[in-house]
């Protein structure tokens, strides 16, 4: 029963940890984003798992508002946590996930990213 979930680092031990507990985006043009590297991305199945059990002390968005980059491919432990936590303390804002196909030289192609970055 997550009700009894006392013990680990989940949203509402953040949100009070630093003081944010009362606080969610409400500026229309507000934004947040996550990067991804090295095949690594998230599941939109389990960010609404995430926020249905761990959100319910404040309002948030259950989907991410745009995705750059590929997001197919086997789920990341890492995408999916940085997303997870990155709209469960940046509550309620918009929120891109940015990612990289592949590999360059058998790394993360973060010249790549840099430079579609600097193109939005």
């Amino acid at each position: 029963n997550l009700n009894d979930f006392r013990y680990g680092v989940h949203p509402d031990t953040l949100r009070k940890r630093y003081n944010v507990t009362d606080h969610v985006g409400h500026v229309a043009n507000s934004s947040q984003a996550t990067a991804q590297f090295l095949k690594q991305y998230y599941s939109p199945a389990d960010l609404k798992e995430f926020m249905h059990h761990f959100g319910k002390g404040f309002p948030h968005l259950t989907e991410i508002s745009k995705e750059v980059g590929p997001n197919t491919g086997k789920t990341g432990l890492e995408a999916n946590l940085d997303v997870q936590y990155i709209m469960s303390l940046g509550a309620n804002i918009s929120t891109t996930f940015w990612s990289t196909g592949g590999l360059h030289e058998g790394q993360e192609p973060f010249l790549e990213w840099l430079l579609d970055l600097s193109n939005t």
